[in-house]
């Protein structure tokens, strides 16, 4: 009898986890003022934004360049185009990711459509109908952004994007426009 009451109090023991090991201690917490804070304004966000749904649109322009050309000048400006904005985009997530910000690459409704009705299109109308699209003007508020540039205090991180953007977006459209006239 003494023996089943000795194991019914060490099973019970058992059950109510007296003998199992504790669990570990919960990790430590963080210092205070150890995490760096987000240090992007509003206008870097909207800038990085802006430079991000840009490059999107132009590498999406350009990789329809590769099915739907058949002029090895236009098939090495849309590879290019599609290389360099990649490389843009690549530099603004490493920026965003940095500060804890996700981006998107989600085209507008009259991207979508565009894209779409370039997509019909081959040869020789393609390849004008790519350059026309190419050597547009920068969006409102790309152009916005660049007129008050000087005006706002960006962060150094997205001022050095800025530049770089803006270099490689003239760059582009200036090829574009010197394809078109020398059709």
């Amino acid at each position: 009898m003494k023996i089943q009451k000795f194991a019914v109090v060490i099973s019970s023991l058992f059950l109510y986890g007296c003998a199992a090991p504790s669990p570990p201690p919960p990790p430590a917490l963080p210092i205070a003022g150890t995490e760096k804070p987000i240090s992007l304004t509003m206008a870097d966000l909207m800038v990085l934004d802006q430079m991000n749904r840009y490059s999107a649109w132009m590498v999406s322009l350009g990789t329809l360049v590769a099915t739907h050309s058949n002029q090895p000048v236009v098939l090495a400006y849309g590879t290019r185009l599609v290389t360099d904005y990649k490389n843009q985009q690549d530099s603004f997530k490493k920026v965003s990711q940095k500060h804890l910000i996700a981006l998107t690459d989600a085209l507008s409704d009259s991207q979508v459509k565009k894209l779409s009705s370039l997509s019909r299109l081959y040869g020789r109308s393609f390849d004008r109908a790519f350059m026309r699209e190419t050597v547009k003007k920068l969006p409102v508020t790309i152009l916005e952004l660049q007129e008050n540039s000087q005006k706002v205090n960006f962060s150094k991180d997205i001022k050095a994007l800025w530049d770089g953007f803006m270099i490689t977006a003239g760059r582009f459209q200036k090829q574009s426009h010197d394809l078109l006239t020398s059709e």
